[in-house]
């Protein structure tokens, strides 16, 4: 009944004409299977890789497999921003079985409306996946793949690394996050003020943003971490099969999901408390 009554002020998409949605549907294939083809071909000894490794130059060799892997970088993020609306919350309803949903009314709450408006969910952790995935393959590939030439040759990787690679995505995605957090003020002051009317206090609305924002942090780090894994057996079998020393651990794919996982938790923790005090002042003035 709570989620039925509520205004879907914050609408982002309007119903899909049935070209774009057959246009959406054969995105979706295209990404999938260049996707396949290029893990694929990430995985077997190219005759580029073959012809430096007869040459007895393995950093050329595992140099080789770069495009396919920026390639793979760019398919993931466009699959993953295309099915975001359909996985999201069916990984939200599996996760979430272990909180306590049935006994816990703010946590219930914050459930549903997280369930409720899919456009902001897929909006808001879709960039959060994309920025997470491309710093982590740039990781990769400065680190695994490209490193271990020249000094000059790794200097010059690390600062491209660090200036281009991993400062714009960061900002980009900080950007992203507070506009969309700006957008649905709107809906926020409505969603409050039915909670005030359900009997909420303050503290109990305070805690069920609190949880809002754990959700959305954890659903995020799950599509992150298992995003991460494909890219990162792929870097380890190309370290392999190019007789490279292993400089990629496995827990690289929990690295940058959880340094984002923590600024997604403590911003939307944050809005969401100053939404609830800026409400609290505002019916204050009107009584």
């Amino acid at each position: 009944m709570f989620v039925n009554s509520q205004t879907d002020i914050l609408n982002f998409k309007k119903r899909r004409s049935k070209f774009q949605s057959m246009t959406h549907r054969l995105l979706i294939l295209i990404s999938a299977l260049g996707l396949i083809v290029f893990y694929g071909n990430s995985l077997i000894v190219t005759s580029q890789a073959q012809h430096y490794l007869a040459l007895g130059n393995s950093h050329e060799a595992g140099k080789t497999y770069t495009q396919s892997l920026m390639i793979i970088m760019l398919l993931s993020i466009i699959l993953f921003a295309l099915v975001a609306q359909l996985i999201l919350p069916k990984i939200i309803k599996f996760w979430t079985r272990i909180l306590p949903r049935q006994t816990s009314a703010t946590v219930n709450t914050a459930y549903w409306n997280t369930m409720f408006d899919k456009n902001y969910l897929s909006s808001l952790i879709a960039p959060l996946f994309g920025g997470s995935f491309l710093l982590t393959g740039f990781t990769y590939i400065t680190s695994g793949i490209t490193n271990g030439g020249t000094n000059q040759e790794a200097t010059a990787n690390s600062i491209a690394s660090l200036v281009i690679y991993l400062g714009a995505p960061l900002l980009i995605i900080l950007a992203n996050v507070l506009v969309i957090t700006v957008i649905v003020s709107k809906q926020q002051r409505t969603n409050l003020n039915q909670l005030f009317l359900l009997g909420f206090t303050s503290t109990n609305v305070i805690v069920e943003r609190i949880m809002e924002a754990v959700i959305y942090a954890v659903t995020f780090f799950i599509c992150g971490v298992i995003g991460n894994l494909p890219l990162y057996l792929t870097v380890y079998r190309i370290e392999v099969i190019t007789h490279k020393p292993i400089t990629v651990s496995w827990l690289s794919t929990m690295a940058w999901p959880a340094g984002l996982f923590g600024i997604i938790l403590i911003f939307v923790a944050a809005v969401g408390g100053w939404h609830v005090l800026r409400f609290e002042k505002s019916a204050e003035k009107q009584m």
